[in-house]
C-alpha cells in the first residue's frame, strides 16, 4: 500500500499552477522556485493558505517540499491525485494518493 500526501498549503500552492501532468507541474514549480517573486500576492496569500503573510522563506520550503514529493511519484501515482484547493481547517492533510496492491 503506498499513502502519499500533501500537506494542505503544498495542495493550494500546486492548485496555483498547471496539474495536467506531473512533469509539466514540476517544470512550473521549478520555475518558481528560481523566480518565487510572482507567487503569491498578499491577496492570494489569504486566500490559499488562511493566513495574513506568507514568508519568502515559506513559500521556498513549500515549493522545494512539494517538488522532492512529486519527484518520489510515478506518473500513474499522480494521475490518482484529485488537486482542489482547501482551507486548513477543512479535514484530512490535503492530497494523496492511495493504492492498494
Amino acid at each position: 500500500m503506498i499513502l502519499f500526501l500533501f500537506t494542505v498549503p503544498e495542495m493550494n500552492l500546486m492548485c496555483m499552477f498547471d496539474t495536467s501532468n506531473r512533469q509539466t507541474l514540476l517544470d512550473e514549480l521549478a520555475l518558481a522556485e528560481s523566480d518565487h517573486s510572482f507567487i503569491l500576492s498578499h491577496e492570494d496569500a489569504e486566500e490559499f493558505y488562511g493566513i495574513d503573510r506568507v514568508e519568502e522563506t515559506e513559500i521556498i520550503f513549500l515549493l522545494q517540499s512539494a517538488i522532492k514529493k512529486l519527484n518520489n511519484l510515478t506518473d500513474e501515482e499522480f494521475s490518482k491525485i484529485v488537486f482542489q484547493s482547501t482551507n486548513e481547517d477543512d479535514e484530512g492533510d490535503g492530497g494523496g494518493v492511495t493504492d492498494s496492491e
